[in-house]
């Protein structure tokens, strides 16, 4: 692939022009000259030849935003260059391999040290934080393999140091036809063998039903529009039991629409999917404030105000609209516990928010990942798209969840231990939680 100048610095414009004025949250980032930025990375954008430097170049100056649902994603043809036949994770305080290649076993969950000799804090902090955009760190490293690649783009192969030997990987070997050792895409516990099954939907839905009549809730994804009508089909079965788990660890995120159709469940009549802002642009005040100094306007004057939050893109209305789904066959009034992990995002997050929030769930597992918004989305050249998030997410009383994540109400610590064993020491504490509640 070849990238002309005028595309290369057309897809930068686009990128800088789309945040400029949608960009949701630019009432928390006045630190940020975003055109001085623009200026620079233009020089950069430019003089880069290479498409896959230059896809890091845009990740790097859309991460700027710091925000999950603002973000770049490369085009399909140039992914196996940046494919790496292994993933990361964080267990412990610790980086971990979470799969390698089938021909290096051993090394499954070794703890990595190094990357091309530079310690692997140093190397997090260079090659992969600026290109992937999450505070909290567990679930960072979950998308962070570009870092990996960009970081050792010269001559040679990777050398990933590891406390139990050295993972060696060709430059442009790619990933995707390896064969691979890894963890479950599921940790279990030791009683799901007893469990009765209503229903199972690969990769979108499962519900169990537990010897001791709960009702155990699997939600993958709220990005299929079949979820509504599936758990609908589905929750007669289970509407009769004593309490309920609902699984959206690992889920991250679809439709918040779908996550409500879900949360109806547990509420009665129309209920609040927490509070939600958008950037209001109005071109009259922007145009009346090129010829005003900012900084003398009276902010306690409507109209100065206006002109002040036009230009400085702070000004946000309210777009919060109520939920309900009359075809929800059933109100369950029943104890509830929702499960969580640092991959837990986007509409998920909004449904924690329904459940817990409101009072209405225990919400059990780890702190969420911290990112939701509808982002504005729009076509790169070369084939690659970029988000920008344009709506501020908040929970009905006003908590800020961006970048923070939702905390649980009781908090469990997975152990590499857990990892060996296939563990998922989250449900379990959940269904623990759950029957001191019923």
């Amino acid at each position: 692939m070849r990238l002309a100048v005028s595309d290369r610095v057309a897809g930068l414009s686009k990128i800088w022009s789309d945040a400029k004025y949608n960009f949701a949250y630019w009432h928390t980032r006045q630190g940020l000259d975003w055109d001085k930025a623009y200026l620079e990375f233009l020089e950069m954008v430019i003089r880069e030849e290479d498409p896959l430097r230059y896809y890091a170049l845009l990740m790097r100056f859309i991460n700027l935003l710091g925000n999950g649902h603002t973000y770049v994603t490369m085009p399909e043809t140039l992914r196996p260059e940046y494919a790496v036949p292994f993933y990361t994770t964080f267990v412990e305080g610790k980086h971990r391999l979470s799969a390698v290649p089938e021909h290096c076993a051993d090394l499954l969950y070794a703890e990595i040290q190094a990357v091309d000799g530079l310690s692997i804090d140093n190397y997090v902090e260079k090659y992969i934080a600026p290109y992937v955009y999450c505070r909290n760190p567990k679930g960072r490293f979950y998308y962070g393999a570009l870092g990996y690649v960009i970081g050792c783009c010269g001559e040679g192969a990777i050398q990933v140091a590891t406390d139990q030997g050295v993972l060696t990987v060709e430059k442009g070997a790619g990933g995707k036809n390896e064969k691979m050792a890894e963890h479950p895409a599921r940790f279990t516990i030791g009683e799901a063998g007893e469990w009765v099954r209503v229903c199972q939907y690969d990769d979108l839905l499962s519900i169990y039903k537990t010897g001791d009549n709960l009702a155990v809730i699997r939600i993958a994804t709220f990005a299929d529009g079949a979820l509504p009508s599936l758990l609908y089909q589905h929750i007669p079965a289970v509407q009769d039991c004593r309490g309920f788990v609902l699984d959206v660890t690992g889920n991250s995120g679809g439709s918040s629409c779908n996550a409500s159709a879900a949360a109806q469940l547990f509420f009665e009549g129309p209920f609040s999917e927490g509070r939600i802002w958008t950037r209001q642009h109005l071109a009259e005040p922007q145009a009346s404030g090129s010829y005003r100094d900012l900084a003398t306007l009276d902010r306690s004057a409507p109209r100065e105000n206006r002109i002040y939050e036009t230009c400085r893109g702070i000004s946000l209305i309210d777009v919060t609209e109520p939920a309900q789904y009359p075809g929800c066959p059933v109100f369950l009034p029943q104890p509830a516990v929702v499960l969580a992990d640092r991959l837990t995002a986007s509409a998920a997050e909004s449904f924690l928010i329904n459940m817990k929030h409101r009072g209405r769930a225990v919400l059990v597992g780890e702190r969420s990942y911290g990112s939701n918004g509808m982002p504005l989305s729009g076509q790169l050249p070369g084939g690659g798209r970029y988000a920008v998030c344009t709506q501020v997410c908040l929970a009905e009383d006003g908590t800020v969840y961006e970048n923070v994540g939702i905390p649980p109400d009781k908090e469990v610590a997975v152990t590499m231990q857990d990892y060996r064993n296939g563990y998922d020491r989250i449900l379990a504490e959940g269904l623990e939680t759950l029957r001191k509640l019923c």
